[in-house]
């Protein structure tokens, strides 16, 4: 099993995709194939922690993170081949990728 190891004070109240909506203000949560239930909770728990230490670092409301729900958030989808971590102006998707699936390091 693996533990989520974190070091700061502040509770994310974040245990599933929608609470990542409710108290960041995201459009939305997207998936892709490749995420197993596993790898997904644990994503979304150390997102909701990173962004609430993120918020504190910034001292800014948790919604501002989200630009306020202009926002999208993608877990492993949206990209293709050599795709990594990257954003996407036309539709304002954070996209959160492995480089090349699941296979890779």
């Amino acid at each position: 099993m693996v533990q989520v190891v974190w070091l700061s004070q502040e509770l994310s109240s974040v245990s599933k995709p929608d609470d990542l909506i409710e108290h960041y203000g995201f459009r939305g949560i997207q998936f892709g194939l490749w995420v197993e239930d596993v790898a997904g909770r644990y994503h979304v728990l150390c997102s909701g922690n990173a962004l609430a230490d993120l918020a504190i670092s910034l001292d800014i409301p948790r919604k501002e993170v989200s630009l306020y729900g202009a926002l999208g958030l993608a877990f492993g989808a949206r990209g293709s081949g050599d795709a990594a971590a990257h954003f996407e102006p036309s539709t304002n998707v954070m996209n959160l990728t492995k480089i090349r699936g699941v296979s890779c390091n």
